[in-house]
């Protein structure tokens, strides 16, 4: 049993101790991911209570009836039809292919909706995501490492010239896991998008205009490497999941820059040396910026996430390089270009 599920016994024991909100809340998705992460933010954490769940599977029909004592729905229908399914956010962790289906089911029922990543996972899919960020929806994301208390030291301590390694150890996947099914994307879009969205707001923020250059290697097994350039500006990213690591997914940040040289190692400490002052942070636990993203929703502002268009567009222009077995190609912030699938020619759409 792990520290968050012996948290949620917690607070089973003490749930009559807690305040129920009024704010309707539903989660889509009630796998390892929103049980373990999303519901312990909402309820331990934020301590709100959820009304209601979305999700086939018969362990979270028990999480939601017993643990959680909201509404358990076993479909997306089920819950349209009950008339239940409405309120002030719908949180959306189900599988990969299914989060954009979810989003324009709740762009008329609730006012925010929180979508854990990738929001795409095939260019079939770019006209919804469109019409999502057109339909009004405050639309959150989970792209959560651009608010990790570390990414913003890292921020700080770059210029407009730098240089950026990113090395991610992450967690092997069996042959027969889920994330390995047809249109749940490749581990570009299941778990690499977090560190391409960064590096795309990382890029954006000096010049949202210019293209990017993008170079793609693939290794054996799910190991890859890419490499992001914006005129002197460049990011490498370095993906390998041969093997389990002890602690969950390995994160390790290497810089240098014109300001300053540094690393994070794995989101626990930081360091930082500007050649006169060296600063250097140390925390027990890693913070990736988990919390504060989930909770987000929950401070009642209204918000269009500025990037959240143009950086899936950018993870899903990368993914078809993966799939195309292209090595490069370049990216623009003005328009998505993608091999159709039906006339096998390159199309273009004018991204706003």
């Amino acid at each position: 049993m792990n520290n968050k599920t012996g948290n949620f016994i917690l607070l089973c024991i003490f749930r009559s101790k807690y305040k129920k909100r009024t704010t309707r809340i539903f989660i889509a998705g009630l796998g390892n991911h929103g049980f373990t992460l999303i519901s312990y933010a909402v309820c331990l954490v934020g301590r709100y209570s959820i009304c209601g769940v979305i999700d086939p599977s018969e362990r979270a029909k028990f999480l939601a009836e017993k643990i959680l004592k909201c509404q358990y729905f076993s479909s997306l229908d089920d819950a349209v039809d009950s008339k239940s399914f409405y309120g002030e956010i719908l949180y959306i962790c189900s599988d990969h292919s299914s989060h954009l289906k979810y989003a324009l089911a709740a762009k008329e029922r609730f006012a925010s909706v929180y979508i854990e990543k990738p929001l795409i996972t095939s260019n079939r899919q770019v006209s919804d995501l469109l019409a999502l960020g057109s339909s009004g929806i405050n639309v959150f994301t989970g792209f959560n490492r651009p608010n990790a208390p570390y990414t913003k030291r890292l921020i700080e301590s770059l210029n407009d010239r730098f240089n950026i390694t990113f090395v991610v150890n992450g967690h092997f996947l069996p042959s027969d896991h889920w994330y390995r099914d047809s249109g749940q994307g490749s581990r570009i879009l299941g778990n690499l998008t977090h560190w391409l969205d960064l590096s795309y707001r990382l890029l954006a923020s000096y010049d949202v205009v210019s293209h990017i250059d993008i170079f793609l290697t693939k290794g054996s097994f799910d190991d890859i490497s890419i490499v992001l350039r914006q005129s002197h500006r460049t990011i490498n990213i370095c993906f390998s999941a041969n093997s389990e690591p002890i602690d969950g997914v390995e994160e390790f940040v290497f810089w240098n820059s014109v300001n300053s040289t540094g690393f994070i190692n794995n989101f626990r400490s930081f360091a930082s040396f500007n050649g006169y002052q060296k600063i250097f942070v140390n925390n027990i636990r890693k913070d990736v910026g988990h919390i504060q993203t989930i909770l987000a929703p929950l401070k009642g502002v209204d918000f269009i996430d500025p990037f959240f268009i143009k950086s899936s567009l950018f993870c899903l222009s990368i993914e078809n390089m993966l799939s195309n077995k292209i090595s490069y190609s370049s990216f623009s912030s003005l328009n998505f270009k993608y091999i159709n699938e039906l006339t096998n020619c390159e199309t273009d759409i004018a991204i706003p």
